[in-house]
C-alpha cells in the first residue's frame, strides 16, 4: 500500500505563485498598465542608467544637447501609450539615438493619467 500526502491548499501558496507569476510578467513587459502612484502635474519624469556622469545629465536635463527624437503621446489611450513608449525605446536603442523627449500633454492635466500609467 502506498500512503500519499495529503494535497496541501495552504492560501499562502497560492498567494506566492501568483506573485510568482505576477512578477514573470513584469520582467517580460516592464511597463504595466497597473495604476501605482498617481503624479501630481508639476512631477518630472527622468531616467539615468548607472554609470552616466552627473554633469552629463544634468546638462541633458537643462536642455544644452540636442533632442535626437521625440515621442508625441498627447490624446491617447494608455495601452496605446504603453505600446508606442515601447516601441519607440526599442527603435531609439537600434538607431543608437541617446537624447529624447517625451511629451505626454499640451495642458496642466490632460497628460497626468498617461504619465501616472509609464511611470515604473
Amino acid at each position: 500500500m502506498l500512503l500519499q500526502k495529503p494535497a496541501n491548499d495552504d492560501p499562502g501558496r497560492e498567494y506566492r505563485r501568483q506573485q510568482a507569476e505576477f512578477s514573470a510578467q513584469e520582467i517580460n513587459c516592464p511597463l504595466s498598465l497597473v495604476l501605482r502612484n498617481k503624479l501630481s502635474t508639476d512631477d518630472w519624469l527622468a531616467f539615468k542608467r548607472d554609470g552616466i556622469q552627473t554633469g552629463v545629465y544634468r546638462n541633458l536635463r537643462l536642455g544644452k544637447y540636442a533632442i535626437e527624437s521625440s515621442l508625441n503621446l498627447i490624446n491617447n489611450p494608455p495601452e496605446q501609450a504603453r505600446e508606442q513608449l515601447l516601441q519607440f525605446v526599442k527603435d531609439c536603442q537600434g538607431s543608437n539615438i541617446r537624447s529624447v523627449i517625451i511629451n505626454f500633454s499640451r495642458g496642466r492635466k490632460a497628460g497626468l493619467l498617461i504619465k501616472s500609467f509609464l511611470v515604473q
